[in-house]
């Protein structure tokens, strides 16, 4: 599982879990001290989750598209060739 989807899993858990706990506290009247940590914990893992994902987003779109793109659809084992600026490869 990549540090994407368990983000947004984490996001999706604490927006569900949040919205039940939010609810049962407007309805039921219930003004317990744990009850509002657990909303304020929820929270916390929700903005936590958000600001990892933006940090891995910002890196993975700054982060230089060279030969990995370039051998994409290249098959696997097959030689590259290397040439240096000017010289002519026509040995491919």
């Amino acid at each position: 599982m990549n540090l994407k989807r368990a983000c947004y899993a984490v996001c999706m858990s604490c927006i569900a879990l949040g919205s039940m706990l939010s609810l049962v506290l407007i309805w039921t009247g219930m003004n317990s001290a744990i009850a509002w940590k657990g909303l304020g914990t929820i929270a916390l893992f929700f903005f936590a989750s958000l600001f990892t994902l933006a940090v891995h987003s910002a890196f993975q779109s700054s982060q230089p598209r060279g030969e990995a793109k370039a051998d994409r659809g290249r098959r696997a084992g097959a030689p590259v060739a290397r040439t240096a600026p000017g010289e002519d490869a026509d040995w491919r």
